[in-house]
């Protein structure tokens, strides 16, 4: 089972959000991380001194996680541009 963690700046960035998109974005969250063997899996690698990160994409919007043996700590979730989403994210 995987655990998953949102960090203070993945929740302050829902709570900008309204309740609609809260609750898309909440519910892809659990779905795409919370039973699978491989939460990566969807996800892509960020490169250099960020390696240990990964982002998702959904719709507009980008979730940068960190993803270690059974956790996935949720980083930031950022409604975006793909090409500003992310090392300015982390």
């Amino acid at each position: 089972m995987i655990t998953i963690e949102y960090s203070q700046n993945a929740i302050e960035s829902l709570k900008s959000f309204d309740k609609q998109t809260k609750t898309l974005i909440i519910h892809w969250i659990e779905k795409n991380f919370s039973n699978t063997l491989d939460p990566s899996c969807g996800g892509k690698p960020l490169a250099g001194k960020n390696a240990d990160y990964w982002w998702f994409r959904l719709g507009h919007f980008r979730i940068i996680a960190k993803i270690s043996n059974k956790m996935v700590e949720i980083i930031n979730i950022r409604m975006t541009q793909r090409e500003e989403a992310r090392e300015n994210d982390i």
